[in-house]
This record gives C-alpha cells, sequence and structure tokens, in this order.
C-alpha cells in the first residue's frame, strides 16, 4: 500500500508510523488499472482464439433452424465468403424470399461472395446463379457432378453447410483447419472453374 501511495510513513522517535492517505487515490489507481487492462485486451483475445483450438460444432434442425447460420455469415469479420451452390436447391431449401433478404443485408453489410456453381442445369439470372457486382457476387462455374449438398458457405475459420430440403439440416463447424483446408479446395476449383454456364 506504501508503494501504490495509499499510505505514508513516517517515524516518532524510534517508531514507524503509517499514516492513511486521502482513500480517493483507490479510485484513480482502479481506474488506471482498468485502463491498463482494457488496453491489452484484444491480444489477449488473440491469444485466446489461437490456443483455443477445439473445433465447435452447431447444428441446426429444420428450415427456421436453417436460416440462423445465415445470421451467422452476416457477422463474418473478413467480410468475404465462398459458396459452393446449387441455387434452385438453395431456394427450395430455405426459400426464395428469405434469399432475397439475405443478399440483401449481405451486400449492405460489405460481404462478397464467390460462389461455385453447376455448369448446366440450374438457374442462371442476374439475381440468382450469374456473376452480379452490384450484388457482390463472382462465379465460377464446374461440373453438376461435383455438386451434392445445397449450400455449402466458407468464411473467417467456419465452415457452413445447408442440405437439399429432402435431408433439411444445416451446421456451422468452428475450425481453423478444415476451414483453411476446403478453403483451399475451393480457390483450386476456382481456378479450374469457366467464367459461363453451359446453359
Amino acid at each position: 500500500m506504501v508503494t501504490q501511495g495509499l499510505v505514508n510513513t513516517g517515524f516518532k522517535k524510534k517508531t514507524k508510523l503509517f499514516i492513511a492517505q486521502d482513500p480517493t487515490q483507490l479510485v484513480s489507481i482502479l481506474k488506471e488499472r482498468q485502463r491498463k487492462i482494457e488496453s491489452i485486451l484484444p491480444e489477449l483475445s488473440d491469444l485466446y482464439s489461437t490456443n483455443n483450438v477445439r473445433p465447435k460444432i452447431t447444428y441446426f434442425e429444420g428450415r427456421d433452424g436453417v436460416r440462423k447460420i445465415y445470421d451467422d455469415i452476416l457477422d463474418c469479420r473478413e467480410k468475404q465468403v465462398k459458396q459452393i451452390v446449387k441455387a434452385r436447391d438453395h431456394a427450395i431449401a430455405v426459400g426464395e424470399d428469405f434469399i432475397n433478404e439475405y443478399v440483401r443485408k449481405r451486400v449492405l453489410r460489405g460481404i462478397t461472395a464467390y460462389d461455385l456453381h453447376p455448369k448446366s442445369g440450374d438457374i442462371y439470372t442476374a439475381e440468382r446463379g450469374m456473376e452480379n457486382s452490384k450484388l457482390k457476387r463472382f462465379v465460377r462455374y464446374l461440373p453438376p457432378s461435383v455438386f451434392y449438398a445445397s449450400m455449402i458457405m466458407i468464411y473467417d475459420n467456419k465452415v457452413a453447410m445447408v442440405s437439399t430440403k429432402k435431408e433439411n439440416f444445416g451446421f456451422i463447424m468452428e475450425s481453423r483447419e478444415f476451414a483453411s483446408t476446403l478453403g483451399a479446395y475451393f480457390d483450386l476449383m476456382w481456378k479450374l472453374g469457366s467464367t459461363m454456364p453451359e446453359a
């Protein structure tokens, strides 16, 4: 307490005396400590995120449950999402109106979508399935045989999947390694894809 300035010392003859100081100094000391802790919180959070490596999986069931996945995507920090999508199956799984609202919110939040679509047998309009800079969407096309789920999304350190309406479920896996691996596969497929569909 002496070193913190809360107590002064003195001597009377050979006796050491401790003299209390104004207790309001304690408030100032606590505020200064709080300021120092707040200044290092971002670094502590980064250390926690780096060391907290156990994968986390959140499962969603039914249309209403699956729709919650999109709220998480809209909060992505990196402002980009890589999507492997069958537009027709996706619209059936979560609903056309819901997708339109999601795209509107995504654009407003400045999130760019990079989409891989089947090169034939799907929807190809300015609103869905085609590249559209106004909607912050860039597209490459691959053979239909590589598409199974209605939507796979890679963002931040997460991978989300939305099944077709037949299975009616989805999940988010939070794993840096898994997201990086799928992101690398996505980048390879992007380079192999064509810039225009066949249909």
